[in-house]
Parts: structure tokens; C-alpha cells; sequence
């Protein structure tokens, strides 16, 4: 039987900041994901927005691309999945893709 592989994009990252068990056991990406500020804007469909841009997608890949052991393991099993892929941009702005 095939291994189920899951590509770790935005969507993904941002399903996985709304489980709170997850990020209690992984608490680097809540921070990593949440390591930009967005200003204050005085409208909800403008802050909606603006918290979606908050998100630092590529910090938050850098952090999942570094998990071993058990967090990987929650990680893997809370998306259902054998292997995930995370495809990033590295500081010096090579494209890096990890498939663990």
C-alpha cells in the first residue's frame, strides 16, 4: 500500500494553529507563526485580514522542518499522515524541500 504524503503549505499551517493540543506540544510554531505584527486596523474585515498576513508561513516551515522524535509523531498523526513534505525558503533564499 502506498504511504499517504502530505505537502505542509499555508492552508495546512494554518488548520494546525487552531488546534491548541498541538501547539501546547509544539509551542515554536505559535511563535514562529505569530512572529509578525500586523498594525491595528479599525475595521474587522481589515483586521481579519491583517491576521492572516500576520503569519509568518515560511518561519513556521523552517520550525516544522526542524521536528524530531515525538513532536514529529504528533504531527504526522494529526494531519493522517506517513510522510509530510515542507518546501521553504532558506535565509540565504535557496528553496529547501524536506520530506520526512
Amino acid at each position: 500500500m502506498a504511504e499517504k504524503l502530505v505537502i505542509v503549505e499555508d492552508s495546512v499551517i494554518t488548520s494546525l494553529l487552531t488546534n491548541p493540543k498541538l501547539l501546547a506540544d509544539i509551542p515554536s510554531l505559535k511563535t514562529a507563526a505569530s512572529s509578525k505584527n500586523p498594525g491595528s486596523p479599525t475595521c474587522r474585515p481589515c483586521a481579519r485580514k491583517a491576521a492572516a498576513k500576520s503569519l509568518n508561513y515560511a518561519q513556521a516551515k523552517r520550525v516544522i522542518a526542524n521536528l524530531r522524535g515525538e513532536p514529529l509523531a504528533r504531527l504526522k498523526k494529526e494531519l493522517g499522515a506517513d510522510k509530510i513534505r515542507v518546501i521553504y525558503g532558506s535565509e540565504s533564499g535557496k528553496l529547501v524541500q524536506i520530506t520526512m
